[in-house]
């Protein structure tokens, strides 16, 4: 298997941090790495292979490989855009490194300890927000302007910790403040048809202005978001259990199967059974 080192991708040899945007078409070969590598799924859809185990590629997920895991790409229609942040340990130094991989959120990722982790599935803003450090780390790298190695240090620090961020808000549920009670609440009756009324009681807030904020602060609406939040939970339901579509609709909060297919098939290209076969590798 072919192992691609961190060298030719460095712009400096002294800064071990690289930025790689790349199109896949058809089927990759099985390759692994020195470093770690975070990529972000811009567009596209197939499978991504990593360890063996298949991973339906949805656009805003972050999938991370530690160095030597084994990945490849199965693209069966069109084109996959990516974007690959690649570092190594060494850009942050023993000590920063030690403190990011005893990160709750980070720690199944980087290390593989606390039950190894691949993927993570960005929900708005954090989708938009990983795209957005990874090209100015790109552009950073590019100019070369006085300061730079600090700039991109920085910036792959921020992207780091909004992974990890993510990853234990969506293990401990959001933090504070009225868009955040919100979010709780929709995560706590996932299955439930939750009015505009049930969320401005629980934040105080009328329903026309805490939709408003809603989506000032994620760049969707409320209704948007549930489903986001209730397709997830399918395709983990699609991979992980042999129940129905239609138990599977129902347990979601759809009322019935043929709009539960039509929104699936919005956000994942595909339909809920073409799903679960390539999750399963079929």
């Amino acid at each position: 298997m072919h192992v691609i080192p961190m060298a030719p991708h460095q712009r400096d040899p002294d800064l071990p941090l690289a930025v790689v945007p790349s199109i896949h078409r058809g089927i990759s070969p099985p390759h692994a790495h020195d470093f770690h590598e975070v990529v972000y799924i811009r567009r596209g859809r197939g499978i991504h292979v990593i360890d063996d185990r298949p991973y339906p590629i949805i656009a805003g997920d972050i999938y991370v490989m530690r160095p030597g895991e084994p990945h490849a790409y199965h693209i069966d229609h069109g084109e996959l855009h990516i974007v690959n942040v690649l570092i190594t340990p060494q850009l942050f130094g023993p000590t920063d490194w030690a403190s990011l991989c005893a990160l709750p959120g980070l720690a199944p990722f980087l290390t593989g300890a606390e039950g190894q982790r691949h993927k993570l599935t960005l929900p708005p803003p954090h989708d938009h927000a990983v795209e957005a450090l990874a090209e100015r780390i790109r552009d950073a790298l590019l100019r070369r302007t006085p300061g730079y190695r600090l700039l991109t240090r920085a910036l792959a620090l921020e992207l780091l910790l909004t992974i990890n961020h993510v990853a234990g808000e969506q293990a401990d549920g959001p933090a504070a403040g009225p868009v955040a009670t919100a979010i709780a609440y929709l995560h706590a009756h996932p299955d439930e048809v939750v009015a505009m009324a049930d969320l401005a009681l629980e934040t105080g807030l009328s329903a026309n202005y805490l939709g408003e904020r809603f989506k000032a602060e994620l760049g969707v609406s409320v209704a948007d978001y549930l489903n986001r939040l209730r397709i997830d939970r399918a395709r983990e339901l699609l991979a992980g259990s042999d129940r129905s579509i239609s138990d599977i609709a129902v347990a979601i909060g759809f009322a019935g199967t043929s709009y539960f297919g039509k929104v699936f098939r919005k956000l994942t290209g595909h339909t809920p059974r073409e799903y679960r076969m390539m999750a399963r590798g079929g």
